[in-house]
């Protein structure tokens, strides 16, 4: 059992290390006045290091799999034939390095295009086959997106068949939905002109994952003269490769561009579970749940009730949706339900599960207690790990299994300065209060470095509660508290502790106050091994926590 008082005549000891807090910055005030560089700064202050790792482990367990025919000695040859690569292994299309070239950036790295078309026009030779992906340079318009996302990259590939809808078509204005990887040039090899294209590179992969939710992972590329890293975001990390220089590492960027331009949509990154719809013109997602038999039942959003969770890039990502089961006719006030979607520590058990086990302590106990306290937890009607391609889904499988190798190196992120006049639209759903913390202590940064896997899970709740931010009346708000008081108490009778008690995980359904979100809650008896990782929200923890100290 944790201790919850301090043992005798101890010298300040400091608290479990797996309460450590911390709050996001991309929850904070200043995230959402909406000013697109408050928000880069967010991001990357969060991130705050992010490990390096080789082009080897880079191609081995992040870039999809090179298909069976590929082999990249002999696309190098037919790209000598073709005339892409001269006899001596350089590329044709850049007779000089771009920081020799007085020619516009755009101008100069359109040569990739080139590049790319050629290494693709050869292996869909061999596969008899197109790509998946094409490559976009010197976008003439910003990429669509469903918020007021202003950046354009400097170049992207793009899904050949396209998964986005257009509410309203715009000519040939391209989607942020159908792009799995994003670029970043810079002619200049110069440590500001490297930090600048960081900075881009990180918030597109942070746009992929908030804005859509069919994603699971996003890629990019930066180049600086030269010299190219890659890149790739998960719900647990974000890492960088080590640079190599295209100029003479042919086969790398051969390798590169085969890896993406021929992976399927699972690969690159894209969730075979959920898909857009277009319902009454409105965008809508249609989530699959799997069923022991026949089909699976599909349940069809109606609105996204929060998303702030899917702010940061590493995290739960949890997306709280309405919506109903699908079937032929409409759907009815009765048929309205609640899906959470998000990403837990792996380590860590399912919410639902929990809650079996809280139940199951009371019954060994007060087994007429039972049903009186299911009354102040939410209803679970269905609850499942995500499965894509007959696997769990978690993000130690997004890196085919193979870990952070031990050691590697970290890199710090680099965060903007001054407020850029341009927008981005924040999330959905009542903020949590954490943030204020930040304004008013030092909380602790957690360690960086250590990689808590996630799994990717879904649960579907059969109750529409109303947050106590959104109350009216005072005595609703007291009953609402009151409840959730009597549902800890049944969690403290079953032996276990919430550890994120806030205004936020009590909602009021139906004349009563009903606890949520026991993901971090605990038995008194666990072994388990702590986190590095905080539990509980700032505002409303433990002052003991939040200083590492007893009193």
């Amino acid at each position: 059992m944790e201790p919850r008082t301090p043992p005798a005549k101890a010298s300040t000891p400091t608290a479990a290390p797996d309460t450590v807090p911390r709050s996001k910055h991309v929850s904070g005030p200043l995230f959402h006045t909406g000013d697109l560089t408050h928000g880069r700064t967010a991001v990357l202050q969060d991130l705050q290091h992010i490990p390096v790792v080789s082009l080897e482990y880079f191609k081995d367990a992040i870039l999809p799999p090179l298909l069976p025919k590929i082999n990249i000695a002999s696309i190098r040859k037919s790209l000598v034939k073709s005339s892409v690569l001269t006899e001596d292994g350089r590329w044709k299309k850049f007779s000089v390095e771009p920081r020799h070239d007085s020619r516009t950036e755009p101008v100069v790295f359109e040569s990739l295009k080139s590049i790319f078309d050629g290494i693709v026009s050869e292996v869909s030779d061999v596969l008899q086959r197109s790509s998946t992906l094409r490559l976009v340079e010197r976008p003439s318009a910003t990429p669509l997106s469903h918020r007021n996302n202003s950046s354009r990259p400097d170049a992207y590939l793009l899904l050949r068949k396209k998964k986005s809808i257009s509410i309203n078509p715009t000519g040939q204005r391209h989607s942020w939905d159908d792009i799995p990887v994003s670029f970043e040039f810079k002619k200049s090899p110069s440590e500001d002109d490297r930090v600048n294209n960081e900075q881009k590179i990180i918030w597109s992969l942070r746009s992929i994952m908030r804005d859509d939710p069919c994603r699971r992972s996003a890629f990019g590329v930066t180049i600086e003269n030269t010299e190219v890293r890659l890149w790739f975001t998960c719900r647990a990390l974000t890492v960088v490769s080590h640079r190599f220089d295209f100029f003479k590492d042919v086969d790398t960027l051969i390798h590169l561009f085969c890896s993406l331009a021929f992976a399927n949509e699972v690969e690159l990154g894209w969730d075979p579970t959920i898909e857009r719809v277009l319902v009454g013109g409105q965008i809508q997602y249609d989530i699959s749940f799997r069923s022991t038999e026949g089909p699976p039942t599909v349940y069809r959003t109606v609105e996204i009730i929060s998303d702030f969770g899917a702010d940061a890039l590493r995290g739960r990502g949890t997306r709280i949706f309405k919506a109903y089961k699908k079937k032929e006719s409409a759907p009815t006030e009765e048929d309205y339900v609640v899906i959470k979607d998000a990403w837990r520590d792996s380590d860590r058990m399912r919410e639902d599960l929990i809650l079996e086990k809280i139940f199951e302590a009371i019954a060994e106990t007060q087994p007429n207690k039972v049903d009186d306290a299911r009354q102040y937890f939410l209803t679970v009607l269905q609850a499942e790990d995500v499965m894509v391609d007959n696997e769990t889904d978690n993000t130690l499988r997004l890196l085919h299994g193979k870990d952070i190798p031990d050691g590697s190196p970290l890199h710090d992120v680099t965060a903007e300065k001054e407020p850029s006049q341009r927008s981005h639209t924040s999330s959905v759903g009542n903020i949590p209060s954490a943030p204020l913390q930040l304004m008013r202590r030092n909380l602790p940064a957690v360690k960086s470095g250590d990689v808590h896997h996630k799994q990717h899970f879904r649960i579907v709740f059969s109750e529409l509660g109303e947050p106590i931010f959104d109350l009216k009346k005072l005595d609703g708000v007291l009953q609402t508290l009151g409840d959730g008081l009597k549902g800890l108490e049944y969690m403290h009778i079953a032996g276990w502790v919430h550890r994120d008690v806030s205004a936020g995980n009590v909602l009021r359904c139906n004349g009563r106050g009903k606890i949520t979100d026991l993901e971090y809650a605990k038995s008194l008896t666990s072994s388990s091994e702590s986190h590095d990782v905080r539990t509980g929200t700032a505002d409303f923890m433990a002052c003991e926590v939040e200083g590492q100290t007893y009193l």
